[in-house]
C-alpha cells in the first residue's frame, strides 16, 4: 500500500485553514483535481460527498465520505471506488498565525500493473504537492 506524506507551514489561523480545507465550497479553489464539491448533508464524520474534476484528461466523478472529522484539528476523506484512497490532514498550530498542515495518502491499489501503480502514486504526490501548496497561498492571501 503506497503511503506518502506532505507537509506545509501556513501564515494564518488554524481556523481559517479549516475553513478553506473543508468547505465544500472551498475545496475546488485548491484542490487541483476538483471541479465541484458537495456535502449530502451537514458534514461531520460519515458525511457523503459528491466531487468532480480531473487528472491526467481523465475526467472524475467520485463519490467520498468524510472518514475523520475533528473541528480545526483532524480532517479526512475516503474514497472506495476505483480504488481506494485515505486522505488524512492534522492542522497544528505552531504560534498565533501559523498553522502546520501535514497531509497523508495512503492507497490500495489492489492488484494494479506494476507501471500504472508507479504512475498512479507519483501523479497522486504531485497534485497533493500542488493543492497543498495553493491552499497555502489562498490562506496567506485571505485578510483575517
Amino acid at each position: 500500500m503506497p503511503r506518502f506524506e506532505e507537509t506545509r507551514t501556513i501564515g494564518a489561523s488554524g481556523e481559517l485553514c479549516w475553513q478553506l480545507l473543508t468547505d465544500p465550497d472551498h475545496i475546488p479553489t485548491w484542490l487541483t483535481i476538483a471541479t465541484s464539491v458537495r456535502a449530502a448533508g451537514e458534514l461531520g464524520e460519515g458525511t457523503p460527498l459528491h466531487a468532480r474534476g480531473g487528472a491526467l484528461g481523465v475526467n472524475l466523478d467520485l463519490q467520498l465520505e468524510v472518514a475523520a472529522w475533528e473541528p480545526t484539528c483532524r480532517y479526512a476523506w475516503r474514497l472506495h471506488e476505483p480504488v481506494a484512497v485515505d486522505v488524512i490532514y492534522a492542522l497544528d498550530p505552531v504560534e498565533v498565525g501559523l498553522t502546520r498542515l501535514r497531509a497523508r495518502v495512503e492507497a490500495d491499489l489492489g492488484r494494479r500493473v506494476p507501471v500504472r501503480a508507479r504512475l498512479a502514486v507519483r501523479v497522486l504526490r504531485g497534485e497533493l504537492s500542488r493543492s497543498l501548496d495553493r491552499l497555502a497561498e489562498l490562506a496567506e492571501a485571505t485578510p483575517g
